[in-house]
């Protein structure tokens, strides 16, 4: 065996977070590790990364590639001993070019006492051609695409053909999570052929349909322990969501059933003065120009769950920021509820007028991660609870239940110890607990296990049914057949049509031409 994990257990503050859990990954093989948000999958990776460590007197033992001990120690030994890891989201330098990046973490050669630039050039050439990755050296960073910033991370991390005998395990953790789905197979293609050379990789993923194609091997956690580990044919996608959930599927739809707190009850406690007029028009956009937006116009209706596709330079990807207030247009007019709001507007402003948005980059705009998780919940709103604290804790325990944020009873974390999938619920807590007219989610499940994905899509539904105005930006077309009662569709910087329902039915083939074509 390549890598092995025997008998791991870690614990944090006397809470037991992953139990006992062993696994193996030989050379070439793909191993996919799955399990709901909070389950012990990042846990997992970082004690492979020298993160977190076993629990002191536990029979833990790690081997890679002969290299035997109970715990490793830090970063810096999990890298001499060949870990290399990419995450979600990649720490490249948005304003360096691609030689430049590559540079930052490569090192700095030099020749005669200055830096070489031609041979950092030069290096980067090899690299990406190694790889197959099709970019200028002197391109931004921040120009990539979300497939080809994970290749290169992956170019990065590995090296060329001489640094890759360096590698003996490599992680994705979650590493194509934002990658379009159209180009997520082309991704994980070049992924098998990392494995083809023998690199054992660890893949975690919610994206159940890629674990089944492109992983040889299957670990599913659950609540800590490894409730799964087996050959990749020997499972099916209803299987893996079953043995995801926190308690099986009867209790879990009898517990939402049961569920004693609603929306409606939250919005009751804090005295939300919206009220919802089901049908009416809650947002009109009107002849919106900027960057690649020119002219586009649609409305939304109260109790709509509006979804928005098109092709990435169709001006699709400025829309959020702009209604939001984050961005100035630089032309149009944006009506909340009849009223116009202005051009140069904040983002409290558009709060204000009713108007949130759940933000895609969720680590930078989403949250703020040093602070405690009731200091997130509560920052748009603060001053309601400022010496109340029957009502602050009162709310806690409603957002706890309604949006099943977990750790129970842990708002007091620092919000960046969360997973993803609990940070995004937190998030949906946070802006819906203001009871606004118009909810615009960017890309809302990105990095969200399927259980949670049905929960926030539950939620959704149920603020829509209340009269709250929905508009949903998704990579992921069969996401928004689920979950909109409309599409509308933006091309060449234009509303130019909408989807209906047929019979009832958003036909996802159709969704999905209209996005990548």
């Amino acid at each position: 065996m390549s890598v092995e994990m025997e008998h791991i257990s870690v614990s944090f503050a006397g809470v037991t977070v992953l139990k006992d859990v062993s696994l193996s990954v030989e050379d070439g093989i793909i191993c996919g590790v799955l399990g709901a948000n909070g389950s012990g999958k990042s846990t997992l990776i970082k004690v492979l990364t020298g993160i977190y460590h076993p629990d002191k007197g536990s029979d833990s033992e790690i081997t890679i590639a002969g290299q035997k001990c109970s715990d490793i120690p830090d970063s810096n030994e999990a890298y001499r001993m060949g870990v290399r890891a990419v995450h979600q989201e990649s720490p490249l330098i948005d304003d360096f070019t691609v030689a430049e990046c590559i540079a930052a973490f490569k090192g700095y050669p030099k020749k005669n006492g200055r830096i070489d630039w031609k041979g950092i050039k030069e290096y980067a050439e090899r690299l990406l051609l190694t790889y197959e990755i099709s970019l200028e050296t002197e391109q931004l960073v921040r120009e990539l695409s979300a497939m080809q910033r994970n290749m290169l991370a992956i170019a990065i991390a590995i090296g060329q053909e001489e640094e890759q005998k360096q590698t003996k395990l490599l992680i994705l953790d979650e590493s194509e999570a934002s990658i379009p789905e159209n180009e997520a197979e082309f991704f994980l293609k070049r992924v098998k052929m990392l494995a083809a050379k023998g690199i054992p990789i660890i893949m975690i993923s919610h994206r159940l349909k890629a674990v089944l194609k492109y992983c040889d091997t299957v670990v599913i956690l659950n609540d800590g322990e490894m409730v799964f580990h087996g050959n990749v044919g020997d499972i099916t996608e209803e299987i893996i969501v079953s043995q995801m959930l926190r308690r099986d599927g009867g209790a879990q739809k009898e517990t939402d059933a049961k569920r004693e707190h609603t929306l409606t009850g939250l919005w009751d406690l804090l005295k939300c003065k919206t009220q919802y007029q089901m049908g009416a028009e809650v947002l009109r956009v009107e002849n919106l120009k900027y960057g690649n937006l020119n002219g586009c116009s649609f409305e939304l209706y109260a109790g709509d769950i509006l979804g928005i596709v098109g092709v990435a330079d169709s001006g699709i990807s400025e829309l959020p920021w702009l209604l939001s207030g984050r961005w100035s247009r630089k032309d149009g007019e944006i009506y909340v509820g009849g009223s116009p709001l202005p051009r140069h507007m904040s983002t409290r402003k558009a709060i204000k007028n009713g108007l949130v948005l759940l933000p895609s980059d969720r680590p930078k705009s989403g949250g703020v991660m040093e602070c405690s998780a009731r200091e997130n919940l509560f920052m748009p709103n603060e001053k309601k609870y400022w010496s109340r604290k029957k009502l602050s804790r009162r709310t806690l325990q409603m957002m706890q239940e309604i949006f099943d944020i977990q750790p129970r009873d842990s708002f007091e974390k620092k919000f960046g110890t969360f997973s993803g999938g609990n940070q995004q619920k937190a998030i949906m807590a946070k802006w819906m607990s203001l009871k606004p007219k118009v909810f615009v989610l960017d890309d809302p499940t990105y990095g969200v296990d399927p259980n949670s994905r049905q929960r926030l899509f539950a939620l959704l539904k149920e603020a829509a049914a209340q009269g709250m105005g929905i508009i949903v930006f998704s990579t992921e077309p069969e996401q928004l057949a689920d979950l909109c009662t409309r599409i509308v569709v933006i091309r060449e910087g234009k509303a130019a049509g909408q989807i209906q329902k047929k019979d009832g039915i958003l036909e996802r083939e159709t969704i999905a031409r209209w996005s990548y074509l």
